[in-house]
């Protein structure tokens, strides 16, 4: 259906009713009802509704960013003031730069790159996906390297509990520290990425 219809609000919507159709009996009565219950009983945790407000925020940041003429400054800046962005690989070595240099958090990342990305590949004509690509490929993979983010906290927590119920031994800062060394998907897909548009 994403494929199909290139909206992927529908798409996981569709899919999100398609499951709970099918483990409620094809009965779309029972499968509405389950909706409703599933959709208010998410709304009442409260690590999603914090979740929520943190993309909303992050967002805002976003769209003021773009009101205010920062970014727009920043895209000319970089095409006529420097010239650095001159080609469409340029364009997104720009994007994977913006990408690895902040790892405050992945969602962050996504969205700061993809913002300042979007226009710059737009005047070089490159493709939306190919951005995207750049923007996911560098995201998660940076931010699970340098452990100083949010995925730091949730790594440091998952690990704490582990030790807690005796499934591992030592301590959870030790253990995550040189865990890093060990992420070669991270690793391999920044500097294969990196080495395509070199």
């Amino acid at each position: 259906m994403a494929l199909y219809t290139k909206n992927i609000v529908l798409s996981l919507s569709g899919g999100i009713f398609l499951g709970l159709f099918f483990l409620h009996g094809f009965s779309f009565l029972a499968t509405a009802d389950a909706l409703v219950a599933l959709f208010f009983s998410l709304l009442s945790e409260g690590w999603i509704l914090k979740t929520l407000a943190f993309a909303v925020l992050v967002g805002s940041v976003m769209e003021l960013m773009q009101k205010s003429g920062g970014i727009n400054g920043f895209v000319s800046f970089m095409t006529q003031k420097t010239r650095l962005v001159n080609s469409p690989r340029s364009a997104l070595l720009v994007s994977y730069f913006i990408g690895v240099l902040i790892f405050i958090e992945s969602s962050i990342t996504s969205l700061i790159a993809g913002a300042v990305g979007r226009p710059l590949c737009d005047k070089e004509k490159v493709p939306h996906a190919k951005l995207a690509f750049v923007c996911d490929s560098t995201s998660a993979p940076v931010s699970s390297l340098i452990v100083l983010n949010g995925w730091g906290a949730l790594l440091l927590g998952l690990i704490a509990t582990q030790i807690q119920t005796g499934i591992i031994e030592g301590d959870n800062v030790n253990l995550l520290l040189h865990s890093v060394m060990y992420n070669f998907y991270a690793m391999s897909a920044l500097v294969h990425f990196f080495g395509c548009l070199v």
